[in-house]
């Protein structure tokens, strides 16, 4: 899977921004290569318009997470995992805020986890902020 997004009035000129990203992050994310053939094919079926085509930074959430210690598990932590990817999945873009707490609601169902902690930059109010150039990704997942 890829996907793209346009941003108006990008640099100098008021250029448009196309940021393009390959996979997912239900799985991977990685910088686009073959942005050449991505400008190319804008140019063939786009109206006459300046743009620029890039991929985004890739930045790390790296968030802790804790569990009810009687709710901790392999299993649960597994869960949690995928309900945060499955949450980036729609949130996820270039220029969006990304808040510890999201990702903790994302992770209670109340049934199965019925409370966690998230924490982004060691704090569980942390919100992490990319900007159009940057694009937010799961990371690495350390446990408390």
């Amino acid at each position: 899977m890829s996907a793209a997004w346009g941003y108006k009035n990008f640099s100098v000129f008021g250029a448009v921004l196309v940021q393009v990203i390959n996979g997912s992050p239900l799985e991977w994310v990685h910088p686009v290569s073959n942005l050449d053939s991505i400008r190319a094919y804008i140019q063939d079926v786009a109206p006459p318009v300046l743009f620029t085509v890039r991929t985004p930074e890739i930045i790390d959430l790296n968030p802790a997470v804790s569990l009810l210690p009687s709710e901790d598990s392999n299993m649960n932590r597994a869960t949690a995992i995928s309900r945060m990817k499955a949450y980036l999945q729609v949130s996820a873009r270039p220029g969006v805020q990304i808040t510890a707490g999201a990702l903790r609601i994302a992770i209670i169902d109340g049934i199965t986890i019925t409370n966690a902690t998230v924490k982004l930059h060691g704090d569980s109010t942390g919100i992490i902020t990319t900007t159009i150039l940057q694009y937010p990704y799961l990371g690495e997942v350390s446990w408390e």
